[in-house]
């Protein structure tokens, strides 16, 4: 899969979710609020269940049985599964998130419908990605380091004027999040989407303001992955799931482009976002 398809989201099976911790409205509910307001903090906890794991045998195998049951449904991938399970290991996981598979839009699309079931199928590969990520991002950010990054990414209305209706409010990415360093690089690619847009839907582009300092109280790395990538010669800056950012400028520049100027923060700074997680269990079965 080449970057552009993961800095500019397009196709659906690449499309990330975006869980919204809602701002009240005079309009809305205090059921609607709540609701989605739990689903954003239960994300919140299984992302940092997944990563914390132990790695067994079993999971391994649960993963590599979901990715072979794919291939009867869509394009064989037999050899390329045989040359995971031949070679892999886990200095090998951003290697293997950016090669050209099956396994990336499979574990996208688990983490974006937010299917439990699903998501646990891949909880080898999420531990190991999130631990290089992890080690990269400790050897190679500095403590303070502030980061810009530009992610674009093809919504519906409806999708956009749900975020814009939560300005200032808080934002989680549902699943790893590949953004590049280069504003014009991403306005290239995202006008390139443009002219195979999916019907009813409009081109947004996001600045994203990344901070080391939060990222490592929240454990949500994010680093330069050209060494580790399939594609080395990218300047590709992967996120780890489950980074908050909160709302800070929204614009709409014309009738099917929209910006949005997001800066990574603690989501536990917020008193409804910071509840008491000892009285919360969440159960595997």
């Amino acid at each position: 899969m080449a970057v552009a398809d993961r800095i500019v989201s397009t196709k659906q099976e690449n499309v990330s979710s975006i869980s919204v911790f809602a701002v009240a409205e005079p309009n809305r509910s205090t059921r609607d609020l709540t609701e989605e307001n739990v689903a954003f903090v239960w994300f919140q906890m299984l992302s940092e269940i997944l990563v914390q794991m132990p790695q067994l045998p079993t999971a391994r195998d649960e993963m590599l049985e979901e990715w072979r049951q794919a291939c009867h449904i869509g394009h064989d991938q037999t050899n390329i599964i045989k040359e995971f399970c031949r070679d892999y290991n886990p200095k090998k996981a951003l290697y293997w998130y950016t090669r050209d598979t099956d396994l990336y839009k499979l574990l996208n699309k688990a983490l974006r419908t937010e299917n439990v079931d699903n998501i646990y199928k891949f909880r080898f590969f999420i531990v190991d990605l999130h631990r290089q990520l992890t080690e990269l991002f400790q050897t190679s950010v500095p403590i303070n380091h502030v980061l810009t990054v530009y992610r674009g990414q093809r919504m519906t209305i409806r999708e956009v004027e749900h975020l814009r209706r939560n300005h200032y409010g808080l934002i989680s990415m549902n699943s790893f999040i590949s953004t590049s360093i280069s504003k014009k690089v991403t306005e290239e690619f995202l006008a390139q989407s443009s002219k195979e847009k999916q019907e009813k839907t409009v081109a947004v582009l996001f600045k994203m303001t990344l901070r080391a300092d939060v990222a490592r109280q929240t454990d949500k790395p994010f680093a330069n992955i050209r060494k580790f990538s399939s594609y080395p010669k990218e300047e590709e800056i992967l996120l780890s799931m489950g980074t908050i950012f909160r709302i800070d400028e929204i614009e709409q520049r014309s009738s099917d482009f929209f910006y949005f100027e997001l800066t990574m923060c603690i989501g536990n700074t917020d008193p409804q976002v910071n509840i008491n997680r000892t009285q919360t269990h969440v159960y595997f079965i």
